[in-house]
This record gives C-alpha cells, structure tokens and sequence, in this order.
C-alpha cells in the first residue's frame, strides 16, 4: 500500500523536474531570443556606420556655398547624428552587461523586451536621417554643378595681361632670392614737364641681400600724437572694415558663438596636402637654415620657415581676431613670433606679398613668413614690441588722438598702400602702435612718440574674407564665396580716380611711395609671385599678377600726368621747418 507520503514525494519531484525542464526550454528561448537580438542590433550598427563613412564622404567635397545655404539641416543632422551615436553606444554597453549578467531568465526576457523596443526604435530614427542625409547630398550635387557653370563662366574671361600660367622654375634660385629681396637704386623717376613717361633707370634691380633703404624710411614708422603734431595731410581716410568697432558686448559673444559653430562643422575639412607639399618643397628649395632666419632690420627674411623641436610654445593669443585662430611662440633666437593658422593658401600668399612689397615701398609693414604648423598652414609674424614696451591698437586710442593719427602722413601712405592690394579688411584692429610701457594711451593731454605697425593683410587682391559669409567660407578650405568675383581692369579704374582725387598739396608727401612702386619692374614681379606660385592655382597667380602690373601702371601713368619732377624732398624740409 502506497502511502499518503510517499504519493506526496512523487508528486513533488515531478513538479520539480516539470520546472527544471520549464526552465531549461525557457532559457534556451531567452538564448536564442537574446543572439537574435544582438544579430539585429549588430545590423543596425552596420547601417549606422555606413551612414557616417556617407556623411564623412559628404562632407569632406562640400563647398562652403553649399554649406552657408544649408547651414540649418547640415546642422540638425550633425546633431541627430551625434545623439544617435550616443544612443547606440548606450545600447552596446546594455547588450554587454546582459551577457555577463547572473540574472533569471524571466528578468532576462523583460530586458530583452526593453532592449527590442530600443533597438527597433533606434533603427527608425536611423532610417529617417538617412533620409535627411540623401537630401542633403542631392542639394549639395545641385548647388556644386551650379557652382562649377558659374567658375567656368569667369575663368573663361580674358585679362587685359595675357600672364603664363606659371614663371619658368629653371631660374637659379640665387638670383630668384636676390629679385625676392631687392629694390630699385633708383629713388625716383625723371619726370618731365612735358608730362613724358616717366624713365625707369638702367639699374633697377639690387643684388645686394639687404634693402637698400633711406634714413627716413625708420623715421616714417614714428608718428607723434600731440597738439603739435607735424605734417597734417588733407587727404581723409576712410577703413575698408568698419565692421570691428562695432563688435562689443553681446554682439560680439553672437558673432564669436557663430564662428566656433562654424569651426564645429569644419573640423572634419583640412587644407590640401598638396599645399602642405608645397611649403615642404619650398623649405627643400630654399635651403633655409637657423642662421638664415636671423636677419637685420633691412633685410627680406626667407619665404618659408620651419617650426622645429626647439620653438618653444607660449600659448594662445588673447587679441586674436575672428577669422584665425593665433598663438605665440619663440623660435630658437628667443624672438617672439606669432602664428596664425591659415585656411586658404591665398590668405598666406597676401600676407607674405602684402610684407615684401610693403618693405620694398619702406612702409611699417609686420614681418611675414610662410610655414606648416600641426600639420596646418600657418603664417609666422614677428612681434612688433620691443623690451620695454606695450602694444595698443588703433581702437585703443582716445577719439583725439585716433583724429591726430589719421592726419599723420603714413596713414595716407597706408590708404594708397590698400589700394594697391585691394586691402578690403583695414580696420581698427589691424593698426598696432607699440609705445612705452609707462605711457598712459587713455590720457588725452599726454604727448605720445610711437612706432606705427601695419597688420593683416590676408583680405587682399579680391580674397573678400572681411565679411561673416566669406570668413566662414575661407574655413572650410573652400575658395567659394571667400574668394570673390574680381574684374582687374574695373579695380585699376578705381584706382586710378582714387589717386586722381588725392589733394595736390599732400602729393610731396605721399610721392616717394608712389615712385619707390612704379620703379618694380616686372622681373620682380615674376620673382615675388614665382616663390609661392605653388600654393595658388593658375587663376589666382594670374590675377594677382595682373593686378599689381595694372597699379603700377596707373601709378606710371599719375605720376606723369602730375606735370613736373615731384619733389619728394619737400616733405622732408616741412619736417625740419616744423623741428
């Protein structure tokens, strides 16, 4: 007879291998369930990462028209893109501790569900910006094919210059250095009452490897801001930029958010290696050494540089503007430099042109050179304060002495200097004065002996980088928008009525700068534009080549038209009147 406790004992051991089994068929189901789960997960993680090779495609070919035009989707889709990702990670980690995890099967099929439900979702809003994206690619098709019919129009117009594309490289470097760096003996042209053309002289060009400067080409850098200040032109000058005095308090935090926006965006675009190449070359060629960088006062430093082991990094510059980033360094001589990054070869280019044609004129122009700083385009200007001295711009100065500056002859010097690059960012900020550090600027009654500095000319030969558009344009290495339409034979009319409507009386004043230009001949030309004709592309040689021979030109055609021999010595007796 079976007794009551044994049938009980029975029962509950099947009940225990019924659940066994329940469990063991359960957790096979949760197994499998799980590994398909992650095998989809896994296909999600597939179309996730093609999507962003497709982006990385995308945007590494975008021009910066077609990025200004659709600044609002690119952006939405940046952020989607990134919340997305951060999603997707999350859900990895999930998957990964689920795997390791102790847990019951039940609980493992609740988390399961959890993570079905956020994969599923996740697919969807992947699929949806994939779609964005396929929008915003066939845009950015359309507006590059509308590019492309728009650059093909302009460079299919004829200059009045037909340049080489590009000056034979099979001169001997020597002699391309001596051209780079020399100035006509000649301090002036003949010109005769008869209003002849003016003779250039038989021997223009200097061999020598310093300038062949004037005594008062040191003394136009001091400019003295008192109530007896000498020399007062009529001429009033007027900024290209005015945009800079106007970029304070909230204004400015706006404009300064916007840029580091746009610098979001760009960091995935980067200058050519090709142009990198270029400068690399250009260093090879020029053979530059530490000794060679260690020049006099009136000498044209080398073209290139490089930054080595031993420039030592000081650390970001506080007054950088708002197109390039800056910091300072010191090379291995202990002088203090300072490095701006350059997104177009073109903005380099100016300021290395802008430094040696504003030497060979004896303006107060910054000391340039070209050179690759982290892989980046940079450009190396040497510090224009000296021990013992503080730096204050334009903008720094009390009204009274900005009017008492803006009289001073070398602001108009300056003035026709613009012009003949076709400076379009002159402003407030580009003026340094460097001053006593004991000086007080702010003290309107204070007499002030300063040294004037001329800065930044990257916005030069119609590189129009002065406005919001353009300026991020030119940081996404793109030479749409930042790069403007330019008519050569409009600009040297422009010119030509611009020095027309100088008044008579300043013209002693303002005659040697214009002499010292007229006197380039087109050797040096070829010579100044050959040391850096690969960081251009032809278009862009051509017409700064063809720009500065049309100022001269004018300037030729000025100076003749002005009758008599200008006597630039007259300017120099009104100083020693005023002493």
């Amino acid at each position: 007879m079976t007794s009551v406790n044994q049938v009980n004992d029975s029962s509950s051991t099947h009940r225990s291998a019924d659940i066994e089994c329940e469990q063991i068929f359960s957790g096979d189901q949760s197994s499998e369930h799980q590994a398909k789960l992650q095998e989809h997960f896994q296909y999600v993680m597939y179309t996730l990462d093609s999507m962003k090779k497709k982006w990385q495609s995308v945007s590494s070919e975008i021009s910066a028209d077609a990025i200004l035009d659709l600044i609002n989707p690119i952006y939405e889709y940046s952020l989607k893109l990134d919340e997305i990702e951060r999603r997707a990670n999350a859900l990895q980690n999930q998957f990964q501790t689920l795997s390791n995890s102790q847990t019951t099967n039940k609980s493992k099929d609740n988390q399961n569900a959890s993570l079905k439900n956020d994969v599923e979702r996740l697919e969807r809003d992947i699929e949806e910006l994939q779609m964005k994206l396929d929008k915003i690619s066939h845009d950015i098709q359309d507006q590059t094919s509308a590019e492309s019919s728009v650059s093909s129009d302009y460079d299919s117009s004829k200059e009045k210059y037909p340049v080489r594309l590009f000056v034979n490289n099979s001169k001997d470097a020597s002699v391309l250095s001596q051209l780079v760096i020399g100035r006509s003996n000649s301090s002036s042209l003949s010109l005769t009452k008869d209003g002849a053309a003016p003779v250039e002289s038989e021997n223009q060009t200097s061999t020598e490897n310093v300038i062949d400067e004037d005594d008062d080409d040191e003394d136009r850098m001091v400019v003295y801001l008192g109530s007896d200040a000498e020399l007062q032109i009529n001429h009033k000058v007027r900024f290209s930029n005015n945009i800079v005095r106007w970029l304070r308090g909230p204004f400015k935090a706006m404009v300064q958010g916007l840029l580091k926006t746009v610098d979001l965006f760009a960091k995935g675009t980067h200058i050519s290696e090709y142009i990198l190449d270029a400068v690399r070359k250009g260093l090879a060629k020029q053979g530059q050494n530490s000794a060679v960088q260690r020049t006099t006062g009136h000498s044209i430093k080398p073209t290139f540089a490089e930054i080595t082991s031993d420039w030592k990094l000081e650390g970001k510059n506080e007054d950088e503007g708002y197109s390039s980033s800056s910091l300072w360094i010191r090379n291995p001589q202990g002088e203090r430099i300072l490095i701006k990054i350059q997104e177009l070869p073109w903005c380099a280019v100016n300021e290395w042109l802008a430094y040696v044609l504003g030497k060979v004129l004896g303006l107060p122009v910054n000391e340039v050179q070209i050179a690759i700083y982290e892989n980046q385009l940079a450009t190396l200007h040497s510090d224009a304060e000296e021990e013992g001295e503080k730096t204050v711009t334009f903008k720094d100065l009390p009204k009274k002495k900005r009017d008492l500056l803006l009289k001073q002859p070398i602001m108009e010097e300056m003035d026709i200097f613009d012009h003949i690059i076709q400076n379009v960012d002159r402003n407030q900020q580009n003026i340094l004065l460097t001053v006593p550090k004991t000086v007080d600027v702010e003290n309107d009654d204070e007499q002030i002996k300063a040294k004037i500095h001329l800065i930044d000319h990257a916005s030069s030969f119609g590189m129009g980088k002065v406005s919001g558009v353009s300026t991020m344009a030119a940081k996404f290495h793109s030479n749409h928008l930042s790069i403007v339409k330019f008519d050569p034979v409009q600009k040297s009319k422009q010119f030509e009525k611009y020095l027309r409507d100088l008044p008579v009386e300043d013209r002693p004043l303002i005659s040697k700068t214009l002499e010292r230009f007229a006197n380039i001949t087109d050797e040096q030309m070829d010579s100044w534009i050959t040391e850096i004709q690969e960081l251009l592309s032809p278009g862009q040689y051509n017409r700064i080549y063809s720009a500065l021979r049309r100022q001269r030109d004018v300037v030729k055609r000025c100076l003749s038209q002005w009758g008599a021999q200008v006597d630039s010595n007259k300017a120099e007796e009104k100083v020693a009147e005023k002493k």
